[in-house]
């Protein structure tokens, strides 16, 4: 009985490529910052836009017990906004301090005119 190896023996398929537009976002950057506690979050949202360059806003995210971890969320896009779930893990929630807490908050860049 022979048996026969088939790979190799397959034709190429050339798959036509696409580009994808960046998002409006794509030259911005949010730095978060952790107040000496832990307790709270500080972020300002920065980097350069076709028009202009430089920081175009800020905010914060508490009070918290003490935050664990904070994640970003996978962007999306709807005309020259871009949303993002911001997640952050309090280790000390609760009445006392003692439960694990998550918290999803939305946050919206919208680019109004490449700036």
């Amino acid at each position: 009985m022979a048996i026969v190896c088939l790979l190799g023996l397959l034709p190429a398929i050339a798959l036509p490529s696409t580009t994808l537009a960046a998002p409006p976002d794509a030259g911005l950057y949010t730095q978060s910052v952790f107040d000496s506690d832990s307790s709270s979050v500080s972020f300002v949202v920065c980097g350069s836009l076709p028009q202009s360059e430089g920081c175009y806003s800020s905010g914060s995210f508490g009070p918290f017990g003490f935050v664990g971890a904070i994640l970003e969320g996978i962007p999306s896009t709807l005309g020259d906004s871009v949303q993002r779930g911001i997640y952050i893990v309090d280790v000390a929630g609760g009445g006392n301090g003692n439960e694990v807490m998550l918290y999803r908050y939305l946050k919206t860049d919208t680019i109004n005119g490449g700036s």
